[in-house]
């Protein structure tokens, strides 16, 4: 009995060797789809990175004179103008204003409700409008006042134009 036993671990054991060795050999050679990351959607595939061509030498003033054309070009290109910032801030629907009182430190803030969130003067304030990120700074000069100071506005989903060699 105590042989029927020990033939049968034994036997398990080389079950479980032979399964991990066959998936491990079948593993490498499927390749990829045995290691593709878990995080990710099925079907997802990662963009592959553009191999760099060593062969293309820039010496330190081609490559800085072509860094500061690229980026004045960026920067004029995603320069957002007056009627962007002035069309966004259209959308910013302020629906109330509140005053709270606090009994231990007696003192008053004024709240501004904006689109159906609450902001106090200083927080930001940030809105998407035609692919556009504009933030705003709150401020809440007098009760029921309410001004908007831009802040910054990133464009999404801009691509840097491609490189000419």
């Amino acid at each position: 009995m105590f042989a029927q036993k020990q033939s049968d671990y034994t036997m398990r054991r080389l079950q479980r060797f032979l399964i991990v060795t066959i998936s491990i050999h079948v593993g490498a050679a499927v390749g990829v789809a045995w290691a593709r990351d878990p995080f990710l959607p099925i079907g997802y595939h990662r963009a592959e990175l553009e191999k760099k061509n060593p062969e293309v030498a820039l010496s330190a003033e081609d490559a800085a004179t072509q860094l500061k054309v690229q980026e004045k070009s960026k920067a004029e290109r995603e320069k957002v103008q007056d009627h962007e910032w002035a069309d966004a801030q259209k959308k910013l629907n302020v629906d109330g204003f509140v005053r709270s009182t606090s009994d231990a430190l007696n003192r008053e803030r004024d709240f501004v409700m904006i689109n159906r969130n609450l902001y106090a003067s200083g927080m930001h304030l940030s809105l998407t409008n035609q692919a556009i990120v504009f933030t705003w700074t709150i401020e809440i000069p007098n009760y029921r006042q309410v001004n908007f100071k831009r802040v910054d506005a990133v464009r999404i989903g801009v691509q840097p134009p491609p490189v000419q060699k």
